[in-house]
């Protein structure tokens, strides 16, 4: 494990979150005003912080789900923001997924879904698959142990089957598992955004042995929530 892989890079960190704060502003000063929103985002940048030197290494640029790990602590640092400022459940699921829209709006809509189609190609799944097969040494504790599954065509194009999550046990480790069925159906807001016709029957957070999405390009998002729910 490398100890100082996120310390270090602290400053290009902060910023990218700044960013990310752009695109909660808005929705949150239409919750509750100007004011209300600097508290929250100010609150949610400490957090951001603060977490930094607790996130695990799982292998760095050369592992594709380092950036989904990342994404998720983003997440985090503003779910406790919006918690803490007095949200409900409800209201912060609203917000973050809001803002989610709000990045993903900023992006043109040909563009987002050339890149889902690049998910489809032989040599994104290769990269896939032999990631796969590291993830199975659990070289990394904090990182994703998952299996490529191909499909025929029909039901689904590709598919993986996740024995461990990062993220889960990330939020785990922050006593923060209470946020998962929040942010896991962010997947959903990316597949309608690139594509990816994403369905999921089974998820880890659910206490299922497996987290089994699987894609089948141009197919409708089949949304999902984690308490069973649909949307």
């Amino acid at each position: 494990m490398i100890e100082n892989y996120y310390t270090s890079q602290k400053a290009k960190l902060v910023k990218d979150f700044g960013r990310a704060c752009s695109w909660y502003r808005p929705h949150l000063i239409n919750q509750g005003g100007k004011v209300f929103a600097d508290e929250v985002i100010h609150t949610a940048r400490n957090h951001y912080e603060s977490l930094i030197p607790q996130i695990p290494y799982i292998g760095g640029s050369k592992v594709h789900m380092t950036t989904d790990l990342l994404e998720s602590v983003t997440h985090l640092a503003f779910l406790r923001a919006f918690i803490q400022h007095g949200l409900t459940d409800e209201e912060s699921r609203r917000i973050l997924y809001q803002g989610m829209e709000t990045r993903l709006a900023q992006y043109p809509k040909l563009l987002l879904k050339l890149l889902g189609w690049m998910s489809f190609t032989k040599m994104y799944l290769r990269k896939f698959q032999r990631q796969s097969v590291e993830s199975q040494v659990r070289e990394y504790p904090g990182g994703f142990v998952f299996d490529v599954v191909i499909g025929d065509g029909e039901e689904f194009d590709w598919g993986l089957d996740f024995t461990e999550c990062g993220i889960r046990k990330f939020y785990q480790a922050q006593n923060a598992s209470e946020f998962l069925p929040i942010v896991c159906p962010i997947d959903y807001l990316l597949s309608d955004a690139f594509g990816y016709g994403l369905v999921r029957t089974k998820t880890l957070t659910e206490g299922a042995e497996i987290c089994n999405p699987r894609m089948k390009r141009g197919r409708q998002t089949e949304w999902r929530l984690p308490d069973g729910g649909s949307s």
